[in-house]
């Protein structure tokens, strides 16, 4: 009997074993249940916040978009007793004073007065001096071009030896350019001989006698006009402004600034036909003109032009106009006080008249005569 119970007892410690390890396993499945259930529980949740957090802006964002939006204002500054210092002004640009023939022509002026032996520049003036020689079927001729732009018209004057109506010949080229300060002059239209015409100079009128004689006028505005006596009007002249005019010729151009056939009816005199010393006037544009003197009456160094021949120079340099003046033993240049043309007498004669350029314009006009404007 003692044997058989402690069989059964060992078959009952044996199944008390078995029961007790089948409820741990149960036990273990459970919490392994209620770890795996809590873990996705918990992921979900897990999730959800994570969702939440990225899908909202971040406040520190959304209170400098409001920063942004509405500034904080200024604190006004406390007001002291000192005043404000005012600005300083603006500077004005200084006004350009100069002439429109200054500005058109600036490339030919200088600030300053620049002198050489062929040229003189100033803000006003420009003066530059050329000579040539060109061949002839009667032999070599020699010749100056002085190239001249004017700042202002007033540049642009007439010289007298005498008061008119007198129109003495009295006074050399050189000193008529010294009373006036002349860079460059010329002579004139022999004013003083019996040729009548025109006589207009600085913006006086002298002389008003019809005769068969071309004339050259220029205008206050610059503008130069060569045409015959008849077709000249003294009060259109004054009511446009007239600033010069001489009679003597003939004009050189047509209106296309070629030259012209001379014929010796349109000539003041017959002796002035043929080759000669001659002096003559160019006319480019308002502003813009030159002198011409031929040498002559000198074999073997110039024989002088003929009126052609000047006419076909002027055409070549692209003036537009050009007027004989007087020539002979009285046609010379002088630039800065000395004469530039080689005269064929011992001495320069002397002249009634001249066409001369000066830098300034003069203070006083001479007396008498009718004054233009």
């Amino acid at each position: 009997m003692l044997l058989s119970e402690q069989k059964e007892r060992a078959g009952d410690g044996l199944n008390h074993k078995m029961k007790k390890r089948r409820k741990k396993r149960i036990a273990l499945t459970i919490t392994l249940d209620v770890l795996i259930a809590a873990l996705l529980i918990g992921g979900w949740f897990l999730d959800r916040i994570v969702r939440d957090s990225l899908s909202q802006p971040e406040p520190l964002v959304v209170s400098e978009l409001r920063a942004e939006a509405s500034p904080a204002p200024t604190p006004t500054p406390a007001q002291t007793d000192e005043p404000e210092e005012p600005l300083p002004p603006e500077e004005e640009p200084e006004p350009d004073n100069r002439s429109e023939w200054q500005i058109r022509f600036a490339e030919h002026f200088t600030p300053e007065v620049v002198q050489s032996e062929n040229s003189y520049t100033s803000p006003n003036l420009s003066v530059v001096l050329t000579h040539h020689e060109m061949e002839s079927p009667k032999g070599p001729v020699v010749y100056h071009i002085a190239d001249i732009y004017i700042g202002n018209i007033d540049c642009f004057r007439s010289g007298l030896a005498a008061t008119p109506p007198r129109f003495h010949m009295s006074a050399s080229l050189v000193k008529m350019m010294e009373e006036q300060n002349g860079v460059v002059g010329i002579n004139g239209d022999f004013c003083s001989y019996s040729y009548g015409g025109v006589a207009v100079r600085n913006g006086t009128v002298w002389q008003n006698i019809r005769s068969r004689i071309d004339l050259c006028v220029l205008y206050r505005d610059g503008t130069m006009e060569t045409m015959p006596y008849d077709s000249f009007d003294l009060d259109d002249a004054v009511a446009r402004d007239v600033w010069q005019v001489w009679s003597f010729g003939p004009q050189l151009l047509d209106g296309e600034g070629q030259p012209l056939t001379i014929a010796n009816a349109s000539l003041p005199n017959i002796h002035i036909s043929g080759r000669n010393p001659r002096t003559a006037i160019g006319y480019y544009e308002p502003g813009h003109y030159c002198f011409l003197v031929a040498d002559g009456r000198q074999p073997g160094y110039s024989v002088g032009m003929t009126l052609e021949e000047m006419g076909q120079v002027f055409s070549e340099l692209g003036c537009k106009a050009a007027f004989n003046l007087d020539g002979g033993g009285s046609s010379m240049m002088a630039f800065r006080g000395e004469l530039v043309s080689q005269i064929y007498s011992n001495a320069p004669r002397s002249l009634s008249d001249c066409l001369l350029i000066a830098d300034y314009m003069p203070e006083e006009e001479a007396a008498g005569g009718e004054e233009v404007g």
